[in-house]
């Protein structure tokens, strides 16, 4: 029994550390923008984590993306995220934009998503992070925290010092 318990142990633990990442460009031809993003996929806290920068002919806007698909006290609220990057201190950012769906394959669960801004100075630290830390904020009062691997951490910044 103790061996059975150890072994789902270790693969929950093995299973949350699963990402992978992708850089994706897309281009606006309408208004001249550009997108570049950084998407990653992983099992926990969120599925889909993304860096998404936008460049219109005058500016240039940075926003993190998240969605998760779990049950209703899981569920990403509108509420705010916090950001830590390094040992400075952690940055409230209230969030832009929020949704929360019914799953249409099961009723019990529900994909929500949120869009929170990033502004200039948190990008430039991000430019120079060693490490960076997200808090989200669920409905159920659960506060799940994602450290960005290495290698995700490098995506962000590739992202950010992509030119138009």
């Amino acid at each position: 029994m103790k061996k059975v318990a150890l072994i789902l142990c270790l693969a929950m633990l093995l299973g949350i550390g699963v990402v992978s990442a992708e850089i994706n460009r897309n281009s606006d031809y309408f208004s001249g923008g550009v997108s570049i993003s950084s998407h990653t996929t992983m099992t926990y806290p969120v599925d889909r984590l993304s860096l998404i920068k936008t460049t219109g002919s005058a500016s240039t806007e940075y926003s993190i993306f998240a969605k998760v698909t779990s049950s209703k006290e899981f569920s990403l609220v509108k509420t705010f995220i916090e950001l830590k990057i390094d040992d400075a201190p952690t940055h409230s950012i209230d969030i832009r934009e929020g949704s929360s769906l019914q799953a249409t394959d099961n009723r019990y669960m529900i994909s929500s998503s949120i869009k929170v801004p990033l502004a200039p100075e948190y990008i430039d630290e991000i430019k120079n992070a060693k490490r960076v830390a997200l808090r989200f904020q669920t409905l159920g009062g659960y506060t799940p925290i994602y450290v960005l691997p290495d290698n995700v951490l490098a995506e962000w910044k590739e992202v950010i010092a992509t030119e138009k």
